[in-house]
């Protein structure tokens, strides 16, 4: 356990725990999914590329790939780009993901992994 000086604990603030949270539950639904042989792994010069073999995140890297090529390669303009970034995080449940607050994020987790 790792203990903190009051002053050191009070300058951490909500934002940091819910970026540690929501890395730890895509580790923890990476490793799921691995469980379940769904993902695929492979490394070139030195950086570890991760596949989804089915489901929602599959469809999603699939449809985001194709709109970032065509941003990257200037056939797509940078307010339509964001145009389809802001109608992809309003699909989300309520932004979950998005919020500050370390109990809304533990809804997140509970939703993700019933």
């Amino acid at each position: 356990m790792i203990s903190f000086k009051k002053k050191e604990a009070e300058s951490i603030k909500d934002t940091d725990f819910v970026k540690t949270d929501i890395e730890d539950m895509i580790i923890a639904y990476i490793l799921e999914q691995s469980k379940n042989n769904n993902i695929s792994l492979a490394q070139k010069d030195n950086i570890t590329y991760i596949s989804f073999r089915q489901g929602k995140i599959k469809e999603f890297l699939g449809e985001w790939y194709s709109i970032l090529r065509l941003y990257q390669n200037n056939k797509l303009s940078s307010q339509m780009y964001e145009v389809f970034i802001q109608s992809k995080i309003k699909e989300l449940p309520a932004n979950k993901v998005y919020s500050s607050s370390k109990e809304e994020v533990k809804d997140l987790y509970a939703d993700l992994f019933q």
